[in-house]
């Protein structure tokens, strides 16, 4: 008996760190993670269009300033023609709210042809649908 016992502790415990690994990954090193991916898009007839699409931000409030200007930085290295940011630029708006600041880093985006965004569900909550109608 002692024995499914100490079974059952052990694997609840490797399932809570697991679950523990998770959340800290999802809160403190995903959002903070920067991925460049380049595709090739052959059955487009417009030659070299250069697409950056940007998505899943999540700014709160110890998200560094640093991380914006590297993001800045790296989409402007790209050299895009269209740029898109797919939502979640906030992960919750009422308990970071500086849209001044942030904006003012990615006014610095640069694209040859436009920028473009759309919501995503973050940027929706926090009372964010309040601030922009």
């Amino acid at each position: 008996m002692k024995k499914i016992i100490k079974i059952i502790f052990l694997i609840i415990l490797v399932l809570a760190l697991i679950g523990a690994g998770c959340l800290y990954y999802g809160f403190k090193i995903e959002p903070y993670s920067l991925k460049v991916e380049n595709y090739d898009l052959k059955n487009i007839n417009i030659e070299n269009l250069k697409i950056v699409q940007i998505s899943d931000i999540h700014i709160k409030p110890e998200y560094q300033e640093e991380q914006l200007e590297r993001i800045v930085s790296e989409v402007n290295n790209q050299n895009p023609d269209l740029v898109f940011f797919t939502g979640d630029l906030f992960d919750n708006y009422r308990k970071y709210g500086d849209k001044d600041k942030v904006t003012a880093y990615l006014s610095q985006i640069e694209s040859n042809y436009g920028k473009f965004a759309v919501w995503g569900n973050h940027d929706y909550g926090g009372a964010a649908k309040t601030v922009y109608p």
